[in-house]
């Protein structure tokens, strides 16, 4: 039958709406059918693309990352945080740090990206981690690192 009801700016907990949106939608469009990829990255292409701030072994020394943040501050600036991981993805038995960047040229460019914030718990080098299930499984398994 398709989608009858659409719900912005919230999301339906308990049977009302949480986390609710406080700002102004410019532009909303809707489509009585699915676009196809081609439409799709046409409607979503901007002149910055293909650029990674963050890569494995950077000046971080980190391998993975997570968790991407982009602010625009007032002056223009784009600030970019984001977790840098060295043992993979997951969150236990893991190097966490908080890794840092900014453009001021609307993303063309940005900084080296720096650890503005970087914890003791483990050596701040790239980990191989197991890639077979049960033995990933087993070295991340009892972690208790200090996320938040």
């Amino acid at each position: 039958k398709g989608i009858d009801y659409y719900r912005l700016g919230g999301v339906k907990r308990a049977g009302k709406t949480a986390f609710g949106f406080n700002g102004t939608l410019e532009n909303i469009k809707f489509f009585n059918s699915a676009l196809d990829e081609e439409t799709v990255k046409k409607m979503t292409t901007n002149a910055v693309t293909g650029h990674l701030i963050y890569t494995a072994n950077d000046t971080t020394g980190s391998n993975y990352f997570r968790i991407p943040v982009l602010y625009t501050f007032s002056n223009g600036r784009v600030f970019s945080s984001i977790d840098a991981r060295y043992g993979g993805t997951h969150d236990f038995l893991n190097k966490i740090n908080i890794a840092t960047s900014y453009s001021d040229d609307n993303g063309k460019t940005w900084t080296k990206p720096k650890l503005t914030l970087a914890f003791d718990d483990f050596a701040p080098v790239p980990l191989e981690w197991p890639r077979d299930v049960g033995g990933r499984d087993l070295q991340i398994s009892g972690g208790a690192t200090y996320i938040d």
